[in-house]
């Protein structure tokens, strides 16, 4: 079909994760306008037969000429995170959306379509096949949620003013090129670890986002959807726990979790809004409320309407995205990442180099203790204790503070230098055994060799070094010294 004959699709936040797998999908059948402020992206968009329309959506003299000639509009460009200032909300989510709409109905589009959010139903309660209609009238667990229910009766108004539009309600998108939800989900897992509540028992709903640009597109035309609000998810709710194991099994990542008390960890989060807010503090929390509410509660959601009145019906299933993803980010990540620019940045269980050198991704799975051949001294230092709680560390165990010794080995390296390997809470390094200097492919390190080495417990006091280099503690509290030897 000539693009003389084909509808025109006005989309906005185009350049977005969801934006771009819905301009692919719809330029296929239809003229795609493709609005965004990224060039680069746009430029992408293009090679699928896409027109980029660089401007905000927000500035009615950056985009009022892309809306001309428009049939439809898809609009779901917003600030979408768990962040920010309400002024930034307000004005991307409400006042844009509002000039979006007020656009459409001043260029005759024939239907609007609006991407909301099921984060609207957030709350502190486990809530299982929530319908439409269940959408509470005020939600100000944060300023995306505020924003968005604003939105939606911003949309409420224009609908009642003769422009016809349908709003959609996606759940948690997951696919290749997310920025949100798989970031952070490997974000927690590499640093503090992913906080699990109710040992993960609790049901999610996820959608492959193939299936949102799907939902977007039957919106569009489905000829009993005027008016209407529709939750979209791919209607296969889950364990959260078996969500992170597979997804984590499939890109090759060993899980690790923080068994969390929910009350605790809810009370802390809002401490911790609060002093991000009344001190101007710069970024994002470790935790917000929206957070703790949506690891640790159930939450699913009827879709009967979706498939009753546009006809949806999802085409990818959560398994089939989970091993697409994991299967991309294993190609494109390899098992060396940069360290930093300069200096140390270690993880503990992991070894980190100095001056910018690369470090060696975790492995699932490491052969036996090696010693290679270029590594000339290795010194383990005691740094003194932290006190952690073992119920929230370790499954199975009981609400018990304990103290656990620091420990860091620094090993010196022929080629690369100083490598500062942080223990964390290893129990061999604690009781003593052997310590496991990682493996590195060939190369890595030098050359393997057959060797390993002991860690053994001995006081400062002790006269006999026998064959054993022994490091006093640097900080000279604990009275004792760690010996080294090669076995």
């Amino acid at each position: 079909m000539g693009d003389s004959v084909k509808q025109t699709v006005l989309v906005t936040g185009a350049t977005g994760f969801l934006g771009g797998y819905l301009v692919r999908r719809l330029a296929k059948e239809y003229r795609v306008l493709a609005l965004g402020r990224n060039q680069k992206k746009g430029r992408q968009l293009e090679a699928y037969g896409a027109r980029f329309c660089q401007g905000d959506f927000t500035s009615r003299e950056e985009c009022v000429s892309y809306f001309e000639g428009v049939d439809y509009v898809i609009h779901v460009g917003a600030l979408s995170t768990v962040w920010g200032k309400w002024e930034d909300f307000y004005r991307t989510n409400v006042q844009g959306t509002n000039l979006v709409a007020a656009l459409c109905l001043e260029n005759g589009i024939r239907r609007l379509v609006y991407l909301s959010s099921p984060s609207i139903y957030t709350g502190r309660e486990d809530q299982y096949n929530i319908r439409e209609e269940q959408a509470p009238e005020k939600n100000e667990l944060n300023f995306y949620i505020k924003s968005k229910l604003m939105a939606e009766k911003v949309i409420g108004k224009w609908q009642k003013k003769g422009l016809e539009t349908v709003i959609l309600r996606p759940r948690g998108l997951i696919g290749i090129g997310d920025t949100s939800l798989v970031p952070r989900i490997l974000g927690a897992n590499d640093k503090t670890g992913i906080p699990l509540f109710r040992e993960g028992h609790n049901l999610v709903d996820i959608t492959s986002v193939e299936n949102v640009a799907l939902a977007c597109e039957l919106a569009m035309t489905a000829e009993k959807a005027g008016g209407r609000v529709f939750n979209i998810t791919n209607g296969e709710p889950m364990e959260f726990g078996k969500i992170l194991e597979q997804f984590l099994q499939a890109i090759g990542e060993p899980p690790h979790y923080r068994r969390l008390p929910f009350g605790v960890v809810y009370g802390l989060a809002g401490g911790l809004e609060w002093l991000y807010r009344s001190f101007g503090l710069a970024g994002e929390p470790p935790l917000t409320r929206y957070t703790v509410c949506t690891l640790g509660y159930a939450q699913t959601m009827d879709i009967h309407a979706a498939r009753d009145v546009l006809g949806y019906r999802p085409e990818k299933t959560l398994a089939e995205s989970i091993r697409e993803y994991g299967a991309w980010w294993r190609e494109n990540h390899s098992t060396e990442e940069k360290a930093g620019q300069s200096g140390i940045s270690a993880v503990p269980g992991s070894p980190a180099r100095l001056n910018g050198v690369k470090k060696e991704k975790r492995r699932t799975e490491q052969s036996s203790p090696a010693c290679p051949g270029k590594v000339k001294e290795v010194r383990l230092y005691c740094c003194g204790f932290c006190t952690n709680n073992l119920g929230i560390m370790f499954r199975g165990m009981g609400w018990e503070k304990r103290e656990f010794p620091a420990r860091a080995v620094l090993i010196r390296h022929e080629d690369f230098g100083n490598i500062l390997y942080d223990t964390g809470y290893s129990e061999e390094i604690f009781r003593g055994g052997t310590l496991d200097l990682p493996s590195a492919q060939p190369g890595a390190f030098g050359e393997r060799g057959n060797h390993s080495y002991e860690v053994k417990k001995r006081r400062c006091s002790s006269g006999k070094r026998e064959n054993h280099s022994a490091f006093p503690c640097p900080s000279g509290s604990c009275g004792r010294a760690f010996a080294v030897s090669r076995i």
